[in-house]
């Protein structure tokens, strides 16, 4: 293979145009460039970043496994659990980040069925989500064809479903359902799926911040009720989430199965695997930076070796409280909430001479926003008007976070 590296390449004669390559080649453009090839199929792309963000399941600052994956938890950063139906029946699930991966891709989102037990009673059901603000993706859904496309493989080798929904399904403000199915054609095998979603009427009305786009992944849905009665294509509903008949009942959480994800990508456009622009890997910095939109760590003791963890520097404005302000690495999607483990000697202040434990913090009044958040004792603690002092973890297993997830 011949490299040719250069500054720039320039039309000649006054011309606007340059031809490179032939049909079947691909090529890499920089970020901000304009390349129009329709051989690699990269004019269609509007943006320098990948629509879905972390689709290569890069990222996971909520951990690398959950033993007890269940309903609104996540590993892997934009990849949440969606369940009811689990608990009689004993299904137990773990949800870990994978180096199991296909060419091309270092991760992989993996469920595991480590305990079986099967849905509890008709329309159950569990799936695995991402979402998308409004914003971000409305205006490529309202106007264009789109093309799903990701890797995927199953210990069950079965038909299992794909939703795509928009403005939550309300019918009020023009939402709506596109159901897919995708076939597992050999077990523990890794295999590309590619899925062509037409265009929808067009949605009106939700917050800009808000959910536009919501990929759900189906493990099942147990038949009986009304979830299972969707057409393939788009459907237009207000009703809980429905899937087509054909992917219900694939007895997936009645044996120790797994099935991994990766390389998630949405492009405007219609696509086979043939034609299919290629994944765009980020750095992983830029990919972070993106996911802490909606989720960032301040401090993690576990992920520091066990050593204790600075949250930050406190100010005392009476002599029982103290304040953290702490500036977030990333604008937040809205206003965060805490996420924290509690108990005992959890957290640790020192200042003024002295020191406090605490099981607890909490935010103050009127302190949060989208850029920072103020931290406060969780209990009273002695201290010195205007002294300052050091928050920081104590416990093992001591985390504090911000969530500002859809």
């Amino acid at each position: 293979m011949s490299t040719l590296e250069v500054n720039k390449i320039t039309p000649v004669d006054g011309g606007t145009a340059v031809t490179i390559g032939d049909s079947g080649d691909t090529f890499t453009v920089t970020s901000g460039a304009t390349f129009n090839a329709s051989s690699s199929n990269l004019a269609n792309r509007p943006n320098a970043q990948p629509i879905m963000i972390n689709g290569d399941m890069a990222v996971a600052q909520y951990g690398t496994s959950n033993t007890n994956f269940s309903n609104a938890t996540l590993v892997v950063d934009r990849i949440k659990g969606i369940a009811n139906g689990l608990g009689s029946s004993g299904s137990v699930l773990t949800g870990s980040q994978s180096t199991d991966a296909p060419t091309g891709f270092e991760k992989s989102f993996k469920l595991e069925v480590t305990s079986a037990g099967g849905l509890d009673s008709a329309d159950n059901r569990f799936a695995i989500e991402t979402k998308f603000e409004h914003q971000d993706v409305s205006k490529f859904f309202d106007n264009n064809a789109m093309t799903l496309s990701f890797y995927v493989k199953s210990s069950l080798a079965d038909t299992f479903a794909v939703g795509i929904a928009r403005n939550n399904q309300n019918t009020s403000s023009g939402g709506n359902l596109y159901i897919a199915n995708y076939t597992i054609s050999s077990a523990n095998t890794w295999q590309q799926v590619v899925i062509n979603i037409p265009t929808s009427s067009t949605t009106t009305g939700e917050t800009a911040n808000a959910t536009g786009v919501s990929l759900e992944w189906f493990m099942d849905i147990k038949t009986g009720g009304s979830r299972t009665g969707a057409s393939l294509g788009w459907n237009d509903t207000a009703t809980a989430v429905q899937i087509n008949s054909a992917a219900a009942d694939n007895g997936f959480f009645n044996a120790t199965n797994t099935w991994l994800i990766t390389g998630v990508q949405l492009e405007v456009g219609t696509y086979t695997s043939s034609t299919l622009p290629p994944f765009q890997h980020e750095t992983f910095g830029s990919n972070l930076a993106r996911c802490q939109r909606y989720y960032q760590e301040i401090a993690n003791e576990a992920k520091n070796g066990g050593n204790d963890t600075s949250i930050g520097i406190t100010n005392s404005y009476n002599s029982s409280s103290m304040d953290c302000i702490i500036q977030f690495k990333q604008s937040m999607r809205a206003k965060p909430t805490l996420n924290q483990n509690t108990g005992s000697n959890m957290f640790r202040w020192y200042g003024n001479g002295s020191s406090a434990t605490m099981t607890s913090l909490s935010i103050g009044a009127d302190s949060n926003n989208t850029e920072s958040v103020n931290l406060q004792q969780g209990s009273s603690i002695t201290t010195a008007q205007g002294s300052s002092g050091n928050l920081q973890t104590m416990a093992s297993d001591a985390f504090v976070a911000v969530d500002a997830e859809l």
